[in-house]
């Protein structure tokens, strides 16, 4: 009578299992470095929405532009996205 059973050899079982152990522990490194990033982008948003800002507020003289409306609706946009101190009023 043969065996049928689902269940791999061991020698492979445990080739699987180191596999596996692998796999978790990279998707655990991709995972911190994720959160090391969010960080640093909501720092370089908050600079980059700083400057575009003083831009904005100091070309008056352009506020009949597409530039000048596209420049605002980002601002706007980014708002959302910006940490809470960093945000203020356009």
């Amino acid at each position: 009578m043969q065996n049928h059973s689902t269940q791999p050899p061991i020698a492979l079982s445990g080739i699987q299992s180191c596999k596996d152990e692998y796999t978790i522990r990279k998707q655990e490194e991709v995972l911190q470095e994720s959160l090391m990033m969010v960080p640093d982008c909501q720092r370089r948003l908050a600079k980059a929405f700083e400057e575009l800002k003083k831009i904005v507020e100091e070309e008056t003289d352009m506020t009949e532009t597409g530039e000048y409306q596209t420049a605002q609706k980002v601002l706007e946009d980014a708002k959302s996205e910006l940490p809470d101190s960093a945000g203020g009023a356009c």
